[in-house]
């Protein structure tokens, strides 16, 4: 995805540079996760929930969580058109490619977010179409959202 921020609004959002972000080396890597945010990067930098968990998370040596947000509609036509998944902020690893992805759920209007990061990481929308294979990643939700509706916990959420 790195090699596309020249042809995107607002390359920022995407580097991952921030003061406080973690990098660390694959080889002791054992968990490698991303702390999906279903909103803008504006939004999503501002959770308070997130930065926690964060630190948490990437506390473990080997462990590590990495950060990915909603791309906007330019940025998600330029991924589309260049055949790109979304990919996390720190090591531009595509989501396809992890352990596991989790979701922080703070509104009712993350949900078709989800779906749409979901997509552009060309991960199946449905727990039944991911199959048995380990090359997907488990998918999770932190909802503090005030509902989740019961058929879209049995569908999406690993």
């Amino acid at each position: 995805m790195r090699e596309l921020l020249q042809l995107v609004p607002k390359p920022s959002r995407y580097l991952g540079i921030e003061e406080g972000t973690v990098h660390k080396q694959g080889k002791d890597i054992s968990i490698h996760t991303a702390l999906a945010f279903p909103d803008m990067y504006e939004v999503g930098m501002s959770y308070l929930g997130q930065k926690i968990l964060y630190g948490i998370l990437n506390e473990r040596e080997n462990w590590w969580a990495e950060r990915v947000f909603t791309p906007c509609v330019d940025t998600a036509q330029v991924l589309r058109d260049h055949n790109t998944p979304l990919a996390t902020l720190e090591s531009d690893t595509p989501l396809g490619d992890l352990d596991m992805v989790g979701f922080h759920v703070t509104h009712e209007l993350c949900y078709t977010n989800i779906l749409y990061m979901l997509d552009l990481s060309n991960i199946p929308f449905r727990t039944a179409d991911r199959g048995d294979t380990l090359d997907i990643p488990i998918i999770m939700l932190a909802a503090v959202a005030p509902y989740l509706p019961n058929h879209l916990h049995h569908s999406w959420i690993s």
